[in-house]
This record gives structure tokens, C-alpha cells and sequence, in this order.
């Protein structure tokens, strides 16, 4: 068998994709809630798949194409977290003239507010994406695990532990300056 050229590598994964294209729009909706953003990273799916595919023949392209929708669908979730925890760190300092009418209560407020998302950029990557996908996104623990490839169970823990770390990075922090950041209802989570 000789070598195939590149529009014949490329042939079955964009009949792949054409074939699969309103499923890998679910796909990635249940992951990013939003029509416009699923079209966007599903373009984003055919290109990636189709660079692969021009480099080696793509064996079976609909796993393949779901795979690629999979991670890029999570790159994207990152992303957010990532633009959230910048946004808040940003804005925080901005807010305290704005949403509260005593000067004091703005300042006490930035202030948990600055420091619980201290405390989240501490936890461990997969435990921070758990705890931001849950307390930011309000993702379900199911949708959680879906999307990250792990045990309800385990997003459980992540959940648990990212709690029981920031409640004790802001206690740290309310030794040192008399302030409590966390409330005790943060931890009174039901899904």
C-alpha cells in the first residue's frame, strides 16, 4: 500500500465531521452552555482534527473528532476560570465605590473577595478546575465529572478538599488581620 496524499488522509475526518457535526454540537453545549461557544470550539474541533489527519491517517475519525471536542471543550472551560479569576482580580479594587453604600462594607467585601481567590489560585490544577467549575460555573458534580473524564466521587473530594484548603488559607489570613473572609454557608454546598 503507498503512501496517501493529503487530501485523501483528510477526506474520512472531514466526512467525519460533517457526518457528526450537530452531535459534537451537543457534545460540547453540555460542556459550555452556550450555542455560540459550541460553534466556535467545534470549528476549532475540525481544525485540529484536520492538521492530525494531514500528518497521519486518522484511524477511526468519529472517536477521533469527540476525543478533540472532549479537550478542547475543557481548554475552553479553562480558559473561562482562568478570565474569571483575572476579571475578579482586576475589578475588585474598582467595586468598592460601587456596589455597596458604606466604604467599610466595600472594603471588607474586596477583601474576602480578593482573598478567596487567593486561596483558589493555591489549590492543585485538577482540585482549582473542580472547585471554580462548581462554585463559579455552578456545574452539577455529574457535569463536573463528565467533563473531566473522572468519578463523581472524586469530584466529591476535589470539592471537599478545595473547601477545607481556602476556609483554612482564609482563616490564616483572619489571624493576621482580624477579618473573616469565608462565610460557613460557602461549605454548604447541594447539588
Amino acid at each position: 500500500m503507498g503512501d496517501l496524499s493529503a487530501d485523501d488522509k483528510t477526506q474520512d475526518i472531514t466526512a467525519a465531521f460533517i457526518e457528526n457535526r450537530n452531535g459534537i454540537l451537543r457534545y460540547l453545549l453540555g460542556f459550555l452552555r452556550n450555542t455560540g461557544d459550541a460553534e466556535d470550539v467545534s470549528q476549532e474541533v475540525f481544525i485540529r482534527a484536520y492538521k492530525a489527519a494531514q500528518k497521519r491517517p486518522v484511524k477511526q475519525p468519529k472517536s477521533f473528532l469527540y476525543r478533540i471536542a472532549r479537550n478542547a471543550a475543557f481548554t475552553e472551560l479553562k480558559r473561562r476560570s482562568d478570565s474569571i479569576i483575572l476579571l475578579v482580580d482586576n475589578l475588585a479594587p474598582e467595586l468598592a465605590g460601587q456596589v455597596e453604600p458604606s466604604a467599610e462594607e466595600n472594603f471588607t467585601q474586596t477583601q474576602r473577595l480578593t482573598i478567596f481567590w487567593q486561596a483558589v489560585d493555591t489549590l492543585p490544577p485538577q482540585c482549582r478546575r473542580v472547585f471554580v467549575m462548581r462554585k463559579v460555573f455552578g456545574f452539577s458534580h455529574k457535569e463536573i465529572a463528565a467533563a473531566l473524564a473522572i468519578s463523581t466521587s472524586t469530584v466529591e473530594k476535589h470539592l471537599a478538599s478545595g473547601l477545607q484548603k481556602c476556609i483554612k488559607h482564609a482563616r490564616g489570613r483572619e489571624d493576621d488581620e482580624g477579618v473573616v473572609y469565608l462565610r460557613p454557608s460557602l461549605g454548604q454546598d447541594q447539588s
